[in-house]
């Protein structure tokens, strides 16, 4: 006498479990690894933004133009001095930290060479604002390093070559001659991370 079944059994549903299980271990990682890749571009194409703006910014015959650096020097200017509202949307959720993220306009020779750092600090949400937490702490601060922009489209170059996640260069001047700043954000009194002021200050 033949009967029809209806549903599945117990060892057909165990086995189907097994073998999604199976998939999403497999499929995983490399959904992270995306995620992240992605992650990485977005921090690399928006320092590739400000060291557009710097560049504009050193084009400029207007009253926002900034005073060129002598051969041998460098202008700093950090974010809240170049944003034009293009950065508000990191891509951890945080913000990028207005004075962390600067471009290093530098003139070699008459010829103008351009470093960018890029930092997001992660922790925004929870109470920690872009002017007070530690950039490379363990909050989770993220993003590209002070780097030669001319390096972004060397050959071989890799994306995350130029991600990090601390060690963020604080103090500029260490390595650079520094003859002004311009930011519109005030310094941090006692801060050992103070690495702005405000362009009136030099």
């Amino acid at each position: 006498m033949k009967t029809d079944r209806k549903g599945f059994t117990l060892i057909e549903l165990l086995a189907a479990l097994v073998i999604l299980g199976l998939l999403m271990a497999i499929a995983a990682p490399n959904i992270m690894s995306i995620l992240n890749n992605q992650k990485n571009t977005i921090y690399v194409e928006d320092a590739k933004k400000l060291a557009t703006a710097a560049a504009y910014k050193m084009r400029g015959t207007t009253d926002e133009s900034v005073t060129k650096p002598a051969p041998g020097s460098c202008i700093l200017m950090d974010l809240s001095f170049l944003d034009n509202g293009d950065f508000n949307d990191p891509p951890q959720g945080g913000a990028y930290y207005s004075h962390l993220s600067y471009v290093l306009a530098c003139n070699t020779n008459n010829t103008y060479k351009y470093y960018v750092q890029l930092m997001e600090c992660k922790e925004v949400s929870n109470g920690c604002s872009e002017s007070n937490c530690t950039c490379g702490s363990t909050n989770g601060d993220r993003g590209v390093n002070l780097v030669d922009v001319s390096n972004f489209d060397a050959d071989g170059a890799k994306t995350k070559d130029f991600i990090i996640t601390s060690g963020a260069n604080t103090n500029p001047g260490s390595s650079y001659t520094i003859s002004n700043k311009y930011s519109t954000i005030n310094p941090w009194d006692g801060s050992s991370n103070q690495v702005l002021y405000d362009a009136n200050d030099n």
